[in-house]
C-alpha cells in the first residue's frame, strides 16, 4: 500500500490525548472489525472501549499487547481494511 488515511489525529487509549472525535473513530472501527465494544461508539476512552482493544490487538499475528494507538500505528488502519473501508492510495 503506498499510502493510507490516518483514522486518527492523536494518540488514542491508556495515557494518550483521548480527544473525543478520535476515540469515537478507534470505536467504530473496531465495531466495522466485528469487536464489540461495551457503550458504543461514545467518543470516551474506558473499559468498553479498552477491552475491545485488547482483544483485537491480542487475536493479530503475532500477538500486540499496547494499549496506546498513535495515528500512524497499523492498528487503525487494519480494522479498516478487514471492515473494507480503507482505501488503498496510488504511489
Amino acid at each position: 500500500m503506498a499510502g493510507t488515511k490516518k483514522f486518527l489525529s492523536g494518540p488514542v487509549g491508556a495515557g494518550g490525548k483521548n480527544r473525543g472525535d478520535d476515540v469515537r473513530s478507534l470505536q467504530q472501527l473496531l465495531i466495522a472489525a466485528g469487536e464489540t465494544v461495551n457503550g458504543g461508539a461514545d467518543g470516551r476512552w474506558g473499559g468498553g472501549a479498552l477491552t475491545a482493544l485488547q482483544s483485537y490487538t491480542k487475536a493479530q499475528t503475532p500477538p500486540v499487547t499496547e494499549t496506546l494507538v498513535q495515528p500512524g500505528d497499523e492498528v487503525p488502519l487494519q480494522p479498516a481494511t478487514e471492515a473494507g473501508i480503507a482505501i488503498p492510495l496510488p504511489a
